[in-house]
């Protein structure tokens, strides 16, 4: 069964007290439960939602915070496929590595690097189109202190 009534293992519910009636899950799947609850669930829509917004084109750069994340991941990979250039920021090394070597970004800034914030500027000389933002805080104030003027930084998490 499927309804909105929290994360847990179990509920005793009456249906008829719910804002959303239970709904019966078909079987099989249409995927795995893995793909229903990140790339196809809410995590994939969150993404996709953002991008849509942001509209990556070819010429545009796109940052992505959190670019490691689930939601960072898959908006990344989706502003790429629409030919935008993407940087990403994660937390450490090998996590930048993945977010270039395995997702495809263009680039990716070690947030935890103290001198994350010359690096960011190095990989965006011509600013800031759109940013695809996860985390907020003193990386949301860098990033708009570089943003271009009609750029666009939907919230995605």
């Amino acid at each position: 069964m499927l309804g909105f009534t929290g994360w847990q293992d179990y509920q005793v519910a009456d249906d008829a007290e719910l804002e959303t009636p239970f709904t019966v899950l078909p079987e099989p799947l249409p995927a795995s439960l893995e793909d229903l609850l990140g790339v196809l669930g809410l995590t994939g829509i969150s993404a996709w939602l953002a991008v849509e917004i942001a509209d990556p084109q070819p010429g545009r750069t796109v940052v992505v915070s959190a670019a490691a994340g689930a939601v960072g991941s898959i908006a990344g990979q989706l502003a790429k496929e629409r030919g935008a250039r993407v940087v990403g920021l994660a937390g450490g090394p090998d996590k930048c590595r993945y977010v270039v070597e395995e997702l495809g970004f263009d680039a990716c800034v070690d947030r935890r690097d103290p001198r994350w914030r010359d690096r960011l500027d190095e990989v965006i000389p011509d600013g800031i189109d759109a940013d695809i933002e996860n985390v907020g805080g003193e990386i949301l104030d860098h990033v708009l202190s570089r943003i271009n003027t009609g750029a666009v930084s939907p919230c995605a998490a």
